[in-house]
């Protein structure tokens, strides 16, 4: 549901029971992912909110925070990013078998809106923070990982990164 647009959500609600409701309603705060299609992560409290006033009753969320798919390592840095940048305090737990784990180290560069008048710049930026972090910590370019709000914003990225020497994969 965390990709459903305000037009879905109406029509689902025009579509509920008037005796009692009649959906099940499964999202994912932190995999909403199509606001380029007008998808509003908030539906999810809009739309618990209107069938409670709807039926005058309390439903409480199921919560699922066991996450089978993905390392602790890469759990610890999304639920670092959605509970600072997103004010989502959903924490989830990885339940995969890891091995050995190394501490997940990172830092989050915020800011960059890749404009484009900064997008090399922004690039550099990352670049040159990547090698900082990699000298610092001992790390290898393998324990990095750029996210990026677009797609677009990568071919020039990538192109700074291998400027710098930094091998990378889309």
């Amino acid at each position: 549901f965390q990709d459903t647009n305000t037009a879905q959500m109406r029509l689902l609600l025009n579509l509920l029971s008037d005796e009692a409701p009649n959906i099940t309603i499964v999202g994912d705060r932190k995999q909403s992912i199509y606001a380029f299609r007008h998808a509003k992560m908030e539906n999810l409290d809009i739309i618990q909110k209107a069938i409670e006033n709807k039926f005058n009753k309390k439903y409480e969320p199921i919560k699922l925070i066991n996450n089978y798919r993905s390392t602790s390592q890469v759990l610890t840095t999304v639920n670092y990013i959605t509970e600072n940048q997103m004010n989502l305090d959903e924490n989830l737990i990885s339940q995969k078998e890891n091995g050995t784990e190394k501490d997940v180290k990172f830092s989050v560069i915020q800011n960059c809106n890749f404009a484009d008048e900064y997008k090399i710049s922004e690039a550099k930026y990352i670049a040159k923070e990547i090698l900082e972090a990699q000298k610092s910590h001992n790390l290898e370019f393998k324990d990095f990982a750029i996210l990026v709000n677009s797609h677009s914003q990568c071919d020039i990225l990538e192109e700074e990164l291998l400027k710098y020497g930094i091998l990378c994969v889309k």
